[in-house]
């Protein structure tokens, strides 16, 4: 070696020795860039017409498993709020309405994507429950397709993308959140969501303000459809270490400022969770969403999260005993025990396996991260679990399952076929057990008659088919239905209110005057406890007392047409009696 060439090995010391020249050595770390991402091929040796052929089978597949949805009709339960009764809404697109999207805290939630979407509809389709199943539908398709593109790209196997996609379009536990008119945010919401997840691999793999503005965007309509995006931000970061692989570097210390960096990229949708999460606080503490959780200690939320996490592992294996409304119950002990020891068991197991099968804990993870929002720390409602939070969650069990298949095969030719096979077989079950979950929501009467025979003391099912029963005029079965509900939970005011309606009609009405009396004791602003009362006294001739009560309900709503009907009626009835022509 000459002497020149073994000038360049030295160090800085010894070059300012020899010529005092080269500069001295800083002490700043270097900056450091994440190198983009590649995106990885596929893999696969099938030609395009084979996978547009399979992806086009799936769709025929879905198809075919929601085929009842255009027969089902809307339910008695939030679709009223969301719909059929919701003035702003059935008005179609419009400027109010916009507005009100926007400003508006209906329904304990602040989604106005979701309003102006219901809002389309209905100046599409109007009141036609087929238009709005077939809108949900559509969504859920679309966002099954993505779902495919995402998997393929992100990890570079076709067939975990297709199993993946299989399962998302195809699971029963899926039902809830296509079939139901009201949960039209949870459809829209992953469509934005997995959208925005497509969009991080273009930006990545070139990265730029402008591709990286379209992530911010399709989050902002993911968060403005359904709040339970919040955790995309942490989502992306899951895909960074599996399967982007952005935090791979030489060293330790290498590694840790590249996750910095990673972490500070983030740094913007995290904002922008963090704005919806006080919105959406905002909003259901002011409601009655965060009213209603009768007061459920910690502990006991925390126990029945963990149930809960267990419960929806066990869905997704065995998905049977799906119920529109699961009651919160208090878990016992054994029962927190359990899905402690599965769930813990699950992380260890993962953490342990995270250089040889790291896709097991970026799956796991995805499935808690997704379901922190929804899993009940924070209480809403009077529901244990529910099928539609697992929605989105799902996608990182059936990720996980898929390459831990796929790379249990990769060394076993021999049994490629066989679990082909037996893949096939999965998912036409769940496309039978869709096709069956599909018809369970054909109305309200058969929903929540399922809902009583595969849970117990269901109060919620009880109310809600005594709802639909009196509709349908068969009152004798009504009452039974609410009485039922008052014996599970006496306090239900609107059971209350709903069973005097109900006595009214087979002319017991001093009793129904009992019940309505309560539930204005417990809600004294409610027009509707008023104007019950007071017909409930004109069917018993107490016309003077009748008349003080409309006219207390027209106080609290005062431009309501069937208000002054009624006060009209009963001032005639008045007149008629005292022989004077009293005026309203």
């Amino acid at each position: 070696m000459t002497q020149r060439a073994r000038l360049g090995h030295m160090s800085v010391r010894q070059k300012q020795r020899r010529g005092g020249r080269a500069a001295a050595p800083s002490r700043a770390a270097p900056e450091l860039r994440i190198p983009p991402w590649k995106p990885r091929a596929t893999g696969q040796s099938l030609p395009p017409w084979a996978t547009r052929a399979l992806l086009g089978l799936l769709l025929v597949a879905l198809v075919v498993a929601y085929l009842p949805l255009i027969q089902n009709q809307f339910v008695n339960y939030d679709d009223e709020l969301y719909v059929t009764q919701n003035p702003t809404v059935k008005a179609g697109l419009t400027w109010e309405g916009l507005v009100w999207a926007f400003t508006t805290g209906h329904a304990s939630n602040w989604h106005p994507l979701t309003w102006l979407s219901h809002m389309l509809d209905c100046q599409l389709w109007g009141l036609a429950p087929a238009g709005h199943h077939l809108t949900g539908l559509a969504l859920h398709a679309v966002t099954s397709l993505l779902l495919w593109r995402l998997v393929a790209r992100a990890t570079g196997r076709f067939w975990v993308a297709l199993f993946t996609a299989a399962a998302f379009a195809l699971h029963p536990l899926h039902v809830e959140s296509v079939a139901w008119a009201a949960e039209r945010k949870d459809v829209l919401c992953a469509f934005f969501f997995i959208a925005g997840a497509d969009l991080y691999l273009s930006y990545v793999a070139r990265p730029s303000l402008g591709r990286y503005f379209l992530v911010a965007v399709a989050f902002c309509l993911a968060l403005l459809s359904k709040p339970m995006a919040v955790s995309f931000p942490l989502v992306l970061l899951i895909l960074d270490v599996w399967p982007l692989g952005r935090l791979a570097g030489a060293s330790s210390d290498e590694r840790s400022r590249t996750a910095r960096l990673l972490v500070r990229e983030k740094l913007p949708l995290a904002a922008l969770a963090a704005l919806s999460c006080a919105i959406t606080y905002w909003v259901q503490s002011s409601g009655t969403a965060m009213q209603a959780t009768g007061g459920i200690d910690l502990a006991s939320r925390i126990g029945n999260a963990l149930v809960s996490g267990a419960v929806y592992l066990r869905q997704l294996a065995v998905p049977t005993g799906l119920a529109v409304f699961y009651p919160y119950q208090a878990p016992p002990a054994a029962a927190v025990l359990g899905a402690l020891l599965l769930l813990g068991g699950l992380t260890a197991a993962a953490v342990a396996l995270r250089s040889r099968l790291p896709f097991l804990l970026a799956g796991l993870l995805w499935f808690g991260v997704m379901l922190v929002p929804v899993i009940g720390i924070v209480q809403v409602g009077l529901q244990a679990h529910a099928d539609r939070y697992a929605y989105l969650p799902s996608i990182g069990v059936f990720v996980a399952v898929g390459c831990l298949v796929e790379r249990w095969c990769r060394d076993r030719s021999a049994l490629r076929w066989p679990v082909a096979a037996l893949a096939a077989a999965v998912v036409v079950v769940w496309t039978a057990g869709t096709f069956a979950q599909v018809r369970v929501w054909r109305d309200s009467i058969s929903l929540f008659e399922h809902a009583l025979q595969v849970t117990s003391d269901n109060f919620q099912a009880h109310h809600n088919l005594g709802t639909a029963l009196a509709d349908a005029g068969r009152t004798a079965e009504a009452v039974q239905q609410f009485e039922e509900t008052l014996r599970i939970r006496p306090d239900h005011f609107m059971a209350q209110g709903n069973l005097g309606i109900a006595l009214m009609k087979t002319g017991e009405n001093e009793k129904a005057l009992a019940k309505f009396n309560y539930v204005l004791s417990v809600t004294p602003r409610d027009f509707r406890a008023h104007n019950n009362i007071a017909s409930a006294l004109m069917n018993l001739g107490r016309i003077d007392e009748a008349i003080a009560h409309f006219r207390q309900a027209l106080e609290i709503a005062p431009n309501h047409p069937a208000l002054k009907a009624n006060l009209a009626a009963a001032l005639q009835r008045k007149a008629d009696r005292d022989g004077a022509g009293a005026k309203p």
